[in-house]
């Protein structure tokens, strides 16, 4: 029933590309008037992660987790935006600013390079190399991403947060839509995301 709920939040239609990996923040950040809703469900503890994060004017995002019924405030700012093959999109943040979650409040900074895809089959894919690390309990030292499209809409993602090792498929049926299988610690997950621009 939890899990119906926060896919339904979800499923709202007022929220666009996420500056997240899986659960790592990236260099790069959601440009203003975009927004995304995700739900996470992973299998082994039957917990569920909803996150919705928006942009702001000047590169600034606000973004907000529901964790085991707590809400944690998370904000970013895009120093540098990524120019593709050339230099990496460069942000700074606070995970939790409000050290409500279990996890912690963390400072953090991230560098995400993105790679133009030359393929028959490429639209929009790049491929998205995330390097950062961070401080406090939830950001134990340096975090890696890497997606890694494989065809049009799919792309294998992988990431360590610096302590946990996460990987998977990602699918992108629609521009707003995503879904991905994913193994974390060990156990599957899943994930919803809606995207929108407003």
């Amino acid at each position: 029933m939890r899990f119906a709920a926060l896919l339904a939040l979800a499923a709202l239609p007022v929220f666009s590309p996420a500056d997240r990996l899986l659960t790592i923040p990236m260099g790069v950040t959601l440009v203003p008037g975009e927004a995304t809703a995700e739900a996470l469900y992973r299998t082994g503890d039957h917990h569920t992660t909803a996150y919705l994060q928006v942009g702001l004017p000047l590169f600034f995002e606000l973004g907000a987790m529901m964790d085991e019924g707590t809400l944690a405030v998370h904000l970013q700012y895009g120093v540098v935006q990524p120019f593709p093959e050339y230099a990496p999109g460069i942000a700074v943040g606070v995970w939790d600013a409000g050290n409500d979650s279990r996890g912690g409040r963390g400072l953090w900074i991230a560098a995400t390079w993105q790679f133009n895809v030359y393929a028959d089959w490429a639209q929009r894919e790049r491929i998205s190399l995330t390097l950062g690390g961070g401080s406090g309990p939830r950001f134990r030292g340096a975090f890696v991403g890497l997606e890694l499209p494989v065809y049009t809409g799919w792309s294998l993602l992988m990431e360590h947060d610096s302590r946990v090792l996460t990987f998977g498929v990602g699918f992108e049926p629609a521009e707003h839509v995503r879904f991905r299988g994913l193994v974390q610690d060990g156990r599957a997950a899943y994930s919803f995301t809606l995207r929108y621009g407003f």
